[in-house]
């Protein structure tokens, strides 16, 4: 409760920045470090080889480290780079954390939201939970995007069906606000989404998400 009653003194914008540097921290515990320092310059070592040969789970891991490790604007840039590299290979994760950097104006001169609402959008549409919460918080707020409640249900839907605390939480109160067509659309586009989605899954590198055997049309 007085996490809700601090957060009530903040405009909307404000609070989807703070969700976006709070999933940017969260992320970091993705990359496992030895605390050992032959270890990790080893480790590093081999990241930095992998990663400059194409190989972009080690771009993933080497922008990571180079980003929880960052002291210097060019730290960051150089964290930039690599989730660069590796979100143009299609690792969502990636996809998400380049999309964190591009809205915050990280390793950069200035935000560039365009770009970040695409790499959301990518990291969505690959099934990324987070990202997915990220975008209906987008469009249900009207940040930076023309407001748009059946876009905000839909990616709140789709993050609510992976268990997303937060998008089922989301849902509830957008369901009550919606009319009941506009939610019948909505779940209409989800049905699609998840039909689309089911049958490309053998072609895709990356399992994290995996629909439900049985379509769901009622909200989670």
């Amino acid at each position: 409760m007085l996490v809700v009653s601090f957060l009530r003194n903040y405009t909307p914008r404000l609070i989807a920045r703070i969700v976006a540097i709070l999933s940017l921290l969260m992320l970091a515990a993705c990359v496992t470090i030895t605390p050992q320092d032959e270890s990790l310059s080893t480790l590093l070592r081999d990241w930095k080889i992998r990663a400059e040969r194409g190989e972009a789970e080690a771009q993933y891991n080497l922008g990571w480290y180079t980003f929880k490790s960052a002291t210097l604007p060019q730290d960051q840039e150089r964290a930039l780079m690599w989730f660069q590299k590796s979100a143009r290979q299609g690792v969502m994760e990636a996809q998400f954390a380049l999309a964190i950097m591009l809205e915050k104006g990280l390793g950069l001169t200035n935000p560039q939201l365009q770009q970040a609402l695409y790499w959301y959008e990518q990291a969505a549409e690959a099934g990324l939970a987070r990202a997915q919460y990220n975008l209906g918080a987008t469009y249900a707020q009207g940040i930076d995007v023309k407001r748009d409640d059946e876009k905000a249900y839909f990616w709140f839907f789709l993050a609510a069906v992976q268990n997303n605390l937060q998008a089922r939480k989301a849902l509830r109160i957008l369901s009550k606000k919606m009319p009941a067509d506009a939610r019948v659309r909505a779940r209409k586009q989800v049905q699609l989404f998840l039909k689309e989605f089911k049958n490309n899954q053998s072609q895709r590198k990356d399992k994290e998400y995996s629909p439900p055997q049985k379509l769901q049309t009622k909200e989670p």
